[in-house]
């Protein structure tokens, strides 16, 4: 529920009764499962006709392309909010520098104290979710990298020349 919810990766028609449904009818184990999830595998759910399977599947695919930041707070990683997870994006850039990161290296981001760091260190040594990141990888979702504020390119490069004079 709150890897597909509107804050997480907003997947819509996900909701608690499906995601309940999916979990009963053993469609999934973890939020990995998800992209691995077939139209007709949906058609399994209650409720669920060709029309509905189709526009979930839909929207489960569309999430494979997420915001770095959106994604780490999807991921449910303990006292790590959207403001938590808006940081961790801004200052490490991509999904591959947070996950190697260490306590001393979070630590040093002053909105990032030490429960924080504890609890992202510990979230990406823990082997269940090392496969479940894993299973991520193999099913194509490709998490974007956010940019340095400033280092958008745009004007990056160009020079400015300034006329005139200035009053003291």
């Amino acid at each position: 529920l709150h890897y597909a919810s509107r804050a997480a990766l907003n997947i819509d028609g996900l909701g608690e009764k499906t995601a309940q449904d999916m979990v009963a009818k053993e469609l999934v184990g973890d939020i990995s499962d998800l992209y691995s999830l077939t139209k007709n595998d949906l058609l399994e759910l209650e409720g669920f006709a060709d029309k509905s399977a189709r526009q979930l599947h839909d929207a489960i695919q569309e999430s494979k392309n997420p915001k770095l930041d959106r994604f780490v707070y999807a991921l449910g990683i303990r006292h790590v909010g959207e403001r938590a997870a808006r940081t961790l994006a801004r200052e490490f850039e991509s999904f591959e520098n947070i996950r190697k990161a260490g306590k001393e290296d979070l630590k040093k981001i002053p909105e990032i104290g030490p429960e924080i760091a504890d609890s992202v260190t510990e979230f990406f040594s823990q082997d269940e979710n090392q496969n479940v990141l894993k299973k991520f990888d193999e099913a194509g979702v490709k998490v974007q990298e956010m940019k340095q504020k400033g280092s958008s390119g745009e004007l990056q490069g160009k020079t400015f020349v300034f006329t005139g004079k200035l009053e003291d």
